[in-house]
């Protein structure tokens, strides 16, 4: 679990998460974009984006400059390594996500559970 924003920053500064991202060398980025357009995934992840944009009016204004700063640092990171704006802007609301869950305090099982892909090395594209 993330606890704060400023580990998840750290993270992705020291190379532990995009960098590491490896994908099935059968797949391509068009793969990966089209299994997260899937019904399945697309619905869950909207589910809990909806669940905690809700809430996200109890972030402060640095917390929520944070987030900006990280989802900013994600899609940069994603779009030098693969020059794909749709994968970079998919991985950046990602790491949005987990970065207002953990502004947050809150403990959302499917954000965690697409956080440990990320630290596996893998995109989430499966609920």
């Amino acid at each position: 679990m993330i606890n704060s924003q400023d580990t998840l920053l750290l993270m992705l500064n020291d190379g532990r998460m995009i960098e590491r991202i490896e994908f099935d060398p059968e797949s391509s980025v068009e793969d990966i974009l089209d299994a997260r357009d899937s019904e399945d995934f697309a619905s869950q992840w909207m589910r809990v984006y909806a669940s905690i944009d809700s809430q996200k009016r109890m972030i402060s204004q640095i917390q929520s400059e944070y987030s900006t700063k990280i989802r900013e640092l994600a899609y940069l990171r994603a779009y030098a390594r693969w020059k794909s704006p749709d994968l970079a802007a998919y991985i950046s609301d990602d790491f949005g996500l987990i970065a207002d869950t953990a502004a947050l305090g809150v403990y959302e099982p499917w954000v965690e559970a697409m956080l440990e892909k990320y630290k596996e090395g893998k995109i989430p594209s499966t609920p």
